[in-house]
């Protein structure tokens, strides 16, 4: 059970690979306290496991037995090491799993061609066999089975085995980085996500651990009397099957995330044509009694209430009573209702806007649009000193087409994802969807959406191409 066989050997160089793909997986996650110290733990308890693990047998179930054992205790280490749920730990593993077994067999058929290139027939049962490991030195090339062209050519045999480090270290390198790209170019750095798709998911799990069988299955009982052109057909098959299980994961799950993404904001679309509705009926309101106290108060303070008081009385209640005219109801609703805002927390909305030019906007829209465009200004610049507490707005014609820009001042470095800049709540999965809103009512329109960030100034730019 514990003879130094390939097999055996081959359990801990399997939990490195392992190892080492989990923690690409997870760069730019957040780590729990006394992470080197953890994960040195974790790692050498991990590679502990996978020399203690008996070989009871040598045989394909076993085998994958053992694999996806040691598959289990690695997800142990992420769980320890990051501030991750159980649903990111396993997709991040799995993913993991898949990039080290697209190596693997990348590697092997690197291998298949370097051995035939050196007359080797091709492979004895390698890391899956029950012989020992000075037969199959190099460690790296437990599938080489070279032990004969050893005692024929050692030349040729120390050539052979130069190579196969070589290609070890290229291949497993190159995919490795590669996946890695991959995969953070789509998980964002995002230590949480939300599955809907719980089915597709067990399914691509499963996939994997399908794939991981039949690979032991046919290796172990094929050995040195495989033909090269299934073994071939094997490992090709067997990449194709780990880049679709990455498709799957990617293309399809997160796809449900994107689609769930554009259906909250739709619903905030909704959402503002009744704010809008509701909005415009007390600006309304507002004005009218305004517009009433302003003549009471004329008369009550001939009999008993002195000038001065008066006119500070009349200056409390112009602020309610300047509606902003602009020439779009609408917009002067939304705009009037955000200045109010403004002016309650010192900050200075300076506004020099043509509403005429977004007569081809709906109500709806266009409330949606400015209210997303001005709550983002004034959450940005409300806690920042007085000197910075402004907001521009601007709605002009330039050359033929409408330009829509705000721009405010920067509190902190933003973090930008899809071309967004990311929520700073921390709940992320319920914010974020302002600017996600602003860019659907510009598709709408045939807008181009633009934002930078120069200067320590935060600028929105849009253009409608009417």
């Amino acid at each position: 059970m514990y003879e130094f066989t390939a097999f055996y050997l081959y359990k801990s160089i399997f939990m490195v690979e392992l190892l080492v793909a989990e923690l690409l997986m997870c760069i730019g996650l957040k780590r729990r306290p006394l992470f080197a110290l953890r994960y040195s733990l974790c790692c050498a308890g991990c590679i502990g496991i996978a020399f203690a693990i008996p070989v009871a047998a040598y045989n394909a179930l076993y085998c994958s037995f053992v694999f996806m054992l040691m598959f289990a205790v690695s997800l142990s280490t992420l769980k320890i090491c990051y501030e991750l749920n159980w649903v990111s730990v396993v997709f991040r593993g799995v993913a993991a799993y898949t990039t080290q077994h697209i190596a693997y067999q990348t590697f092997d058929l690197g291998m298949m061609t370097l051995s035939l290139a050196f007359g080797q027939d091709v492979f004895t049962g390698g890391a899956y066999g029950s012989g020992s490991v000075s037969e199959y030195l190099p460690v790296i090339m437990y599938r080489a089975g070279a032990q004969s062209l050893a005692s024929e050519s050692p030349m040729r045999y120390e050539l052979l085995t130069l190579f196969g480090y070589c290609l070890y270290g290229i291949v497993y390198l190159l995919l490795y980085i590669l996946s890695y790209r991959f995969v953070s170019s789509r998980l964002k750095s995002s230590d949480k996500f939300e599955l809907k798709n719980s089915s597709m998911f067990v399914f691509v799990v499963l996939f994997v651990l399908f794939n991981v069988i039949i690979t032991s299955v046919v290796t172990y009982y094929t050995g040195g009397s495989a033909n090269v052109l299934y073994t071939y057909l094997l490992s090709f098959y067997n990449i194709t099957c780990c880049l679709f299980t990455f498709y799957l994961m990617f293309e399809v799950i997160f796809k449900k995330q994107l689609e769930r993404g554009y259906t909250i904001a739709n619903r905030l679309l909704k959402q503002a044509e009744e704010q809008y509705a509701l909005a415009k009926e007390n600006i309304e309101l507002i004005n009218l009694k305004c517009h009433d106290l302003k003549h009471q108060i004329r008369e009550i303070g001939n009999a008993s209430v002195g000038k001065d008081a008066i006119k500070e009385i009349e200056k409390m209640i112009s602020i309610y009573d300047a509606g902003i005219r602009t020439g779009n109801e609408a917009l002067d609703i939304i705009l009037t209702e955000k200045s109010l805002y403004c002016n309650n927390r010192n900050i200075k909305l300076y506004c020099i806007a043509d509403g005429s030019l977004l007569k081809f906007m709906s109500d709806p829209d266009l409330y949606s649009l400015f209210g997303n465009l001005l709550d983002n200004a004034i959450e940005a610049v409300e806690h920042l000193s007085e000197e910075k507490r402004f907001i521009n707005l601007l709605v002009r014609s330039v050359n033929g087409f409408t330009q829509v820009n705000t721009s405010n001042c920067l509190s902190r470095e933003l973090d930008f994802s899809d071309g967004l800049p990311s929520t700073t709540k921390s709940d992320k999965d319920s914010h974020g969807y302002g600017m996600k809103s602003i860019r659907l009512i510009c598709r709408k329109y045939d807008g181009e959406f633009e934002i930078k960030t120069t200067g320590g100034m935060f600028e929105v730019n849009i253009i409608f191409m009417r």
